[in-house]
């Protein structure tokens, strides 16, 4: 059993299957929401089961970097007859992240519009064999990153006592997530990143104390990170100040990349500029 903490604290039991639910990227962090339309017949069965139970699935990311093989399709086949390759779902990555269904709305017909909450990272430990009357995947996960970040997030509140009791000045200890959230800010406001359209968002995120860095980071991995190899990687990386380092490397490389472009941008050009 796992929980994790934010408004309200929400429990994982890893010691239960989770349904996957597979994506071509990763379009989930914790603490980012989701909205999903379901209208394949096997995914609107999950979720109406889902409904009925903990009202969680894991997004997990598809895996086209190998090709399925003969071994693949006799996995799937385990308990039945033959299975044809083509028929074999594709594979997974194993970093997944666990959502939370916080809304929900079903269609007459069984489609689903819903609204997931990103809890936690966890890692597929072994799918369960499939069963016709189920349709959808099942896997084992266990949780990634959940110790080290409660570890993170309480030297940072630490972090933050000392600069209090230093009148506001400067930490007396450097180098953690305060310091990393002081150098995003300083990117949002005072350089070339100010123009992108989620800048300003962003920067008040980073201005409001009571929101840790941690849930920033996830938030911004999803705002400016568009680079999909990237994303999976910030995904799968369960050492918060690892992944503080990857943002702000690409968001040094963004901010470059801006510069270089603003002499080029003509004056009566429209405010804010998405990194597509």
């Amino acid at each position: 059993m796992c929980a994790m903490s934010d408004e309200s604290t929400i429990r994982v039991n890893f010691a239960r299957p989770m349904p996957i639910f597979p994506l071509p990227y990763a379009a989930l962090m914790p603490h980012a929401m989701l909205p999903l339309h379901i209208f394949e017949p096997r995914y609107r069965k999950m979720i109406g089961e889902v409904l009925d139970g903990p009202g969680q699935i894991a997004l997990a990311v598809m895996d086209f970097s190998r090709p399925l093989l003969e071994d693949d399709a006799e996995a799937a086949g385990e308990g039945g007859g033959a299975v044809e390759i083509a028929n074999v779902p594709v594979r997974l990555k194993p970093a997944v992240c666990v959502g939370q269904l916080v809304q929900h709305h079903a269609f007459p017909d069984g489609r689903y519009n819903i609204i997931l909450h990103g809890v936690c990272r966890a890692r597929i430990v072994r799918e369960l064999p499939g069963v016709e009357q189920r349709l959808y995947r099942l896997a084992m996960l266990e949780p990634v990153g959940l110790t080290e970040e409660a570890a993170a997030e309480k030297a940072e509140r630490a972090e933050r006592g000392l600069r209090v009791e230093a009148g506001g000045g400067e930490p007396k200890a450097r180098g953690g997530l305060g310091d990393r959230r002081g150098r995003l800010l300083r990117l949002m406001r005072e350089t070339s990143l100010r123009d992108l359209s989620e800048a300003d968002a962003v920067a008040k995120h980073l201005e409001d104390d009571a929101i840790p860095t941690s849930a920033i980071l996830e938030l911004v991995s999803i705002a400016l990170i568009d680079d999909r190899e990237l994303r999976y990687r910030l995904l799968e990386e369960g050492d918060v100040n690892r992944r503080g380092e990857l943002i702000e490397s690409q968001l040094a490389e963004l901010r470059r990349l801006l510069d270089r472009a603003k002499p080029q941008v003509k004056s009566d050009a429209p405010k804010g500029c998405h990194w597509n």
